[in-house]
């Protein structure tokens, strides 16, 4: 009777735990296929039907990037249409192919990753790689066609670095020797026409176009040293007028 318990025992450990081997080690596993049918990797306990403790590396050793499939029977009546539900609604990924009877994520004809808190949309990550926070859908301007991220309510940060451009020159081309200051009655009379600064947008053309905040803070610098060479102008003048006015006196 003893080796009858003890050769139950040993059955029902081995269909609780066992060892997956491979070329270079082995990997305990345990299923707990009497109740939910639930495999673990590094777990005793599994919770889901595949719960892993570390983490998964899928490859292929063929240089291409593998594809992982989810297939559902979603009605998709909790999301949007031709979107598959992952981590309960909290992120989704559109449907490569809306001809195809089975609903699998796949990396052919990627259309974009949709993240959400419950069933409402908060970012969104197109084929093109644009990223839109609380944007439900991108610009079309083509003024805005080369852009990569988007945010609707704006952005709170303690520093923010802008580089310009491979093409992009800073103001100090105020100061060469080729640069034509504007004389201050030319200066005047702009102004008086324009309502603006030279080389300065318009507040129509920055309501319908924005800023470029690299080019804009380029153009006030811009206004900066030209400023400076006129205080330095007016000084000679009136250093000028000074010593005319103290030589007349004597």
């Amino acid at each position: 009777m003893k080796k009858l318990y003890l050769l139950l025992s040993l059955f029902i450990m081995g269909s609780s735990f066992a060892q997956i081997y491979t070329p270079y080690a082995s990997t305990n596993a345990t299923t707990n296929s009497s109740t939910t049918s639930n495999v673990g990797i590094g777990v005793i306990n599994p919770i889901e039907k595949l719960t892993v403790d570390g983490n998964i590396n899928v490859i292929n050793g063929t240089g291409v990037y593998p594809k992982i499939g989810f297939a559902t029977n979603d009605t998709f009546l909790n999301t949007q249409t031709n979107n598959i539900a992952i981590a309960n609604y909290g992120i989704t990924k559109s449907k490569f192919d809306n001809s195809s009877s089975t609903p699998t994520i796949s990396l052919s004809g990627f259309n974009g990753i949709n993240f959400y808190t419950n069933t409402t949309e908060r970012m969104k990550i197109s084929s093109s790689g644009k990223i839109g926070i609380d944007v439900t859908s991108f610009p079309t301007n083509a003024l805005y066609a080369n852009y990569k991220l988007f945010v609707r309510g704006g952005i709170l940060t303690d520093e923010v670095r802008v580089s310009l451009s491979a093409n992009g020159t800073w103001a100090d081309y105020v100061f060469f020797d080729n640069y034509k200051l504007m004389p201050l009655s030319e200066l005047e009379i702009f102004i008086s026409n324009n309502k603006h600064l030279p080389n300065v947008p318009s507040a129509k053309e920055i309501k319908e176009d924005g800023i470029n905040i690299a080019d804009m803070i380029r153009i006030q610098q811009e206004k900066i040293e030209e400023l400076t060479l006129y205080i330095i102008e007016q000084n000679r003048k009136i250093e000028a007028l000074q010593a005319k006015v103290y030589k007349d006196l004597k």
